[in-house]
């Protein structure tokens, strides 16, 4: 896009500058998560993965639990029914962080 974008409340990314052209789109981790989730052969547990565990061997290991690392949790409820994702409070290196 070249310059500063602005994400809209429906997940499309525009430039900041104006105009109607689309620059991009968006869905957040927990949406990204929800629609594999919801692929036939995809399980809840190949979703997480795929969205912690993969992408963490980029950055330094994280994306695992293990001894020593630090304790950045995400909790959840997941409704299989609708599969919807429900976030608690996250834990930050072992502290709720707002």
């Amino acid at each position: 896009v070249g310059g500063k974008v602005e994400v809209t409340s429906d997940g499309c990314v525009r430039s900041a500058s104006g105009g109607r052209f689309l620059a991009g789109a968006y869905c957040s981790l927990m949406g990204c998560i929800q629609y594999a989730a919801g692929i036939d052969g995809c399980s809840l547990k190949d979703a997480i993965r795929m969205a912690t565990e993969n992408p963490g061997r980029f950055v330094d290991e994280h994306g695992k639990l293990r001894v020593g690392a630090d304790a950045d949790l995400v909790r959840f409820h997941w409704d299989s029914s609708s599969a919807k994702l429900e976030i608690p409070p996250v834990l930050l290196r072992g502290e709720e962080y707002q």
